[in-house]
């Protein structure tokens, strides 16, 4: 037999370069496509405290929590945990937690929101249910904007930044008198198929002020057209205006959808004409329903194509806001209800963006994705950003984030930021041992 050198060196080479690609696809996840973020991008001048334990237990992609500061200064944690089946409420010191109590037990909301009204109660929406913690425990508030009118509301909120109490719920469109609109479905492949028609009315988003001893003021978005509103984001300056940005759909074989962003005030005003005011009887008298009606919202990139992975903060002073969608190179701002332009983002692939506004036109953000700005990373990490006259910062990685049980999802809505409106900073994030927290502080 000969022996041909140059043929085992080429096939010797070939090997390498397939057990080479090999390994990129099996550790695909650890590559980045950037080994360092552009020098323009420089760390902020913070001072992080320590990692603080809020909840020891499994954690799971269904959990939620919610970070908001009350006037004094004092941060407050509520979550929920799924395996616990419970909500637990936290206050937050500088290195550890000094207040933790179970609001309620036996509970899985698939919606629930906190907020403080002007007097500095805290409030909990869990699903449909409103409690308030009043003279040192929780009470039952009976008073809600839909039951007041009787009507069926739907993934019920309280707008975040709002001074005092603004709630946000979906309601039928036969309730404020939207048009029918005739869906279409598809199911089949090559060859054949079938298509069927199905007549259906829109769900539209309320917003409502709180006032006393009625709601007076009803604020309905894109009454008169014929889509659904979907991936709902609000948020309120300190005089009540609110920015919304959301996606108008609807279902023709396949989806249909539409970015949209508006700006509105939530104080008394003259009712408009809606399409169908006689069948809103709940709105005669000292109830006035308005409406409003969204802009297209303008992106720089084709992908992503809806808001569902973004979030918006407002100054509560200027009322400009700021929104972030994971994914997208940029970031934009709103002014005087129009786009006023946008800002580059270091990081190329990321997602659940956070934000919560620092005064002055200026926002903090928190977000999972890559330290090193790649695009792929194979673990998840808690990354702090600064948004600083109109420049982001580059991101402080903060830690490592999970849940335990990941098969069914990411740590999604555990991601949350909360600020005093300056330099203080509370992040949390869940771990597969429980959920932390982290104070972040601003030298400037």
């Amino acid at each position: 037999m000969v022996f041909n050198c140059k043929r085992f060196k080429c096939l010797q080479t070939d090997i390498l370069l397939v057990l080479f690609v090999a390994s990129l696809l099996i550790n695909g996840c650890a590559i980045t496509s950037e080994k360092k973020l552009p020098a323009k991008y420089v760390l902020p001048n913070i001072r992080s405290g320590p990692v603080i334990e809020l909840l020891r237990t499994k954690t799971a992609h269904g959990d939620s929590a919610r970070v908001i500061f009350d006037s004094s200064g004092q941060a407050h944690v509520v979550i929920v945990s799924t395996e616990l089946k419970e909500i637990h409420h936290f206050v937050v010191g500088p290195d550890s937690v000094t207040k933790s109590e179970i609001i309620r037990t036996s509970a899985l909301p698939s919606a629930f929101d906190v907020t403080f009204d002007c007097e500095g109660h805290l409030h909990v929406l869990i699903d449909n249910e409103h409690l308030i913690y009043k003279d040192g425990i929780w009470r039952k508030v009976e008073r809600t904007p839909w039951k007041e009118i009787g009507v069926e509301a739907f993934n019920p909120s309280f707008v975040k930044g709002a001074k005092g109490l603004i709630w946000a719920f979906e309601v039928k469109g036969n309730e404020v008198g939207a048009p029918w609109r005739l869906d279409l479905y598809g199911l089949g492949g090559y060859g054949g198929g079938i298509i069927w028609p199905w007549p259906t009315r829109a769900h539209k988003l309320m917003v409502v002020s709180e006032n006393h001893p009625i709601y007076t003021t009803w604020t309905v978005v894109d009454p008169n057209d014929k889509k659904s509103i979907d991936n709902i984001h609000l948020a309120a300056d300190a005089k009540g205006t609110v920015t919304l940005i959301y996606d108008s759909i609807c279902t023709i074989i396949a989806k249909d959808s539409q970015s949209r962003y508006v700006s509105f005030k939530t104080t008394v005003g003259p009712p408009d004409t809606l399409a169908d005011p006689a069948k809103l009887s709940a709105f005669k008298g000292s109830r006035s329903l308005r409406k409003v009606t969204g802009k297209k919202f303008q992106f720089s990139q084709d992908y992503p194509k809806d808001m569902s992975q973004s979030t918006l903060a407002v100054d509560p002073e200027t009322g400009n806001a700021l929104i972030l969608r994971g994914h997208d190179r940029e970031s934009y701002l709103l002014k005087d209800n129009v786009q006023n332009g946008t800002i580059k983002f270091p990081l190329r692939t990321y997602w659940e963006p956070k934000l919560s506004p620092a005064g002055d036109d200026n926002f903090h953000a928190l977000v999972i994705g890559n330290p090193e700005g790649g695009n792929f990373s194979n673990k998840n990490h808690v990354l702090f950003l600064e948004f600083f006259s109109r420049v982001w910062s580059a991101p402080v990685d903060l830690g490592e984030t999970n849940v335990a049980d990941h098969w069914l999802g990411g740590p999604w809505n555990l991601i949350q930021i909360g600020s005093s409106g300056r330099c203080d900073v509370l992040a949390v994030w869940p771990t597969k041992q429980g959920i932390v927290a982290r104070w972040i502080s601003l030298v400037y």
